[in-house]
């Protein structure tokens, strides 16, 4: 007698949005229905920034990001993470 076991994978899913000029298409952070995403296999955390961003001759803009990222990306000797 053969039995099929069958997983489930279990899929990380993150919100996915911006609050940024510019950043048509996207949903905003602030919105009540921010849309989440299935993250990519390789993707095993959910990241958000957060900071301001200064654009000659307009001033200064609070920006905000949600999405899926790496650990890779966390890690203090990574190329990703500036100090």
């Amino acid at each position: 007698m053969f039995y099929l076991l069958e997983l489930a994978a279990l899929a990380l899913k993150c919100y996915d949005c911006a609050k940024m000029p510019g950043s048509s298409g996207m949903a905003k952070c602030d919105d009540e229905k921010i849309r989440s995403i299935t993250c990519e296999a390789f993707m095993d955390r959910c990241m958000t920034i957060k900071g301001t961003m200064t654009v000659p001759n307009a001033g200064s803009f609070d920006m905000e990001m949600k999405n899926c990222s790496s650990s890779f990306v966390c890690n203090q000797n990574s190329p990703y993470n500036s100090k």
